[in-house]
């Protein structure tokens, strides 16, 4: 298993990286119908919709909206369960952290909750970009998530064929006054999502340690949501940050070329997730077998 390191401004100037050919983040009702399968329904109904804003200067309040992705891990000692980046929900804001989630199996209802208790954070400071929070089972009514299953076995084997649900939307760049909804979802999944980076291989970005590199094209606004192994379903990663140049090589050039094989490259032109495998001995006190 090797481990480098690199830095990088995660979300700079660009809030978006298209890898490959084509930009293909698609709404996810789009996605649906051509691929009705039962762990897409199953990765939408568990991916919430995270709003924060908020932000004080001076005498003046401004609101700044900041949007991002969590995924529902299911009901563990008595506390409903979400992942995200620390980034986007940490002690500090959780309480004014707005969480939209699915009500109705036609995903076409939604209510929102607001976080009710950090579990667990650790910010690039302390090598991790990641937070367990709660929501109160009664702020959860009608929620139809029955939570994602993480496969912390996982390692990193090139070219696994990746997924990807998140609310990152490069048409509105993220703008600090513009929302978006749990409606605006889209998935990641064609064939350039995928396993980047060696088999075994992590490294350090940003002093978030433990990363693999996707193939996934990412939006600002897609932090925190999972990586899913498109042939089990299982979650094996949480996307963080992008690389600020997409480095413009072709699909067929990706496949033949980079993936896999082409570590330079890799840690310098892709998406990068955050391997939940390696990060086990923190979760588990939280988890019931």
């Amino acid at each position: 298993m090797l481990f480098l390191s690199f830095s990088f401004q995660a979300w700079g100037a660009n809030t978006y990286v298209v890898i490959g050919d084509d930009y293909k983040k698609i709404p996810f009702k789009k996605y649906l119908r051509g691929n009705d399968h039962a762990y897409v329904r199953k990765l939408i109904r568990n991916t919430v919709y995270v709003e924060t804003e908020e932000r004080s200067r001076g005498f003046s309040t401004t609101q700044e909206v900041q949007v991002g992705t969590a995924f529902y891990i299911g009901r563990h000692f008595g506390k409903h369960l979400f992942i995200t980046n620390h980034h986007n929900i940490d002690s500090s804001n959780c309480k004014r952290a707005k969480i939209e989630f699915f009500t109705n199996q036609k995903l076409s209802e939604s209510k929102s909750a607001r976080c009710d208790e950090v579990l667990f954070s650790q910010g690039h400071s302390e090598g991790s970009d990641l937070t367990l929070f709660s929501i109160r089972n009664k702020d959860l009514k009608k929620f139809i998530g029955e939570g994602l299953e993480i496969d912390f076995t996982f390692s990193p084997v090139a070219k696994t064929k990746l997924m990807h649900a998140g609310f990152g939307n490069d048409r509105k760049s993220n703008h600090p006054r513009k929302r978006v909804n749990l409606f605006e979802m889209n998935i990641t999944a064609d064939e350039d999502c995928v396993i980047a980076s060696k088999d075994s291989h992590y490294i350090k970005l940003n002093g978030i340690s433990h990363n693999f590199a996707t193939g996934c094209d990412i939006a600002k606004g897609d932090s925190g949501g999972a990586v899913v192994d498109r042939q089990t379903g299982q979650v094996v990663g949480l996307i963080w940050g992008i690389s600020p140049d997409s480095g413009g090589k072709s699909s067929r050039e990706l496949h033949e070329e980079i993936f896999g094989i082409d570590s330079n490259y890799v840690w310098k032109h892709m998406s990068y997730a955050l391997s939940l495998a390696r990060l086990s001995e923190t979760l588990f006190p939280f988890l019931e077998k």
